[in-house]
């Protein structure tokens, strides 16, 4: 398998590819180091009702299922939270699928209520907002997910993250920076 002679393989990129060429044991190494980071990330975005270390498990499952295709141009831990956030976003999808149910179920008449109108023009600025959010580089989307979003101190975000204070404090300047100006 050839690589872009730039990147710089560190020890994880180097299980993940061993991983993905049917390496059980590289795979274990890095489950062992990554699941309760995942957990912790599930924690911090997670409004589910289910248990994050069962989420975390569903993650894990789909990146065995899915090691053959890591390419090393991101980081192991980006890519494991890409299907963490894969994740959640489809169990958010079945959640809103069955509250919508519940409501139209509710309704004894075929008219639309007042209050889905409201609901549909927030739901649009919801998705402008993580558009616009999602166009920010992994590290400070996360970061700001974690502090902004889920509500997370500085000091949780960075035990959660694997990194200083001070680099939450400037990703998060950064993201909000970025941000301010996707939204002019």
């Amino acid at each position: 398998m050839a690589h872009n002679s730039k990147i710089k393989l560190d020890e994880d990129m180097r299980l993940m590819l061993k991983a993905g060429r049917d390496d059980k044991t590289a795979y274990s190494k890095l489950y062992r180091k990554y699941f309760s980071i995942v957990t912790n990330y599930i924690m911090s975005l997670n409004g589910q009702r289910e248990p994050p270390e069962d989420l975390a498990q569903e993650v894990f499952v789909r990146v065995w299922q899915n090691r053959a295709r890591y390419r090393p141009d991101a980081t192991v831990k980006t890519f494991l939270f890409g299907y963490t956030k894969n994740v959640l976003h489809e169990k958010q999808s079945i959640v809103s699928r069955k509250a919508a149910v519940d409501i139209r179920s509710f309704s004894n008449s075929t008219s639309k209520l007042p209050q889905l109108d409201a609901i549909t023009q927030d739901d649009d600025i919801i998705k402008s907002i993580k558009k616009q959010i999602a166009r920010l580089p992994d590290n400070q989307r996360q970061t700001f997910e974690i502090v902004c979003i889920s509500g997370y101190s500085i000091a949780k975000a960075a035990e959660i993250l694997q990194c200083s204070s001070r680099s939450v404090y400037n990703n998060l300047y950064q993201a909000r920076k970025k941000l301010r100006k996707l939204r002019t």
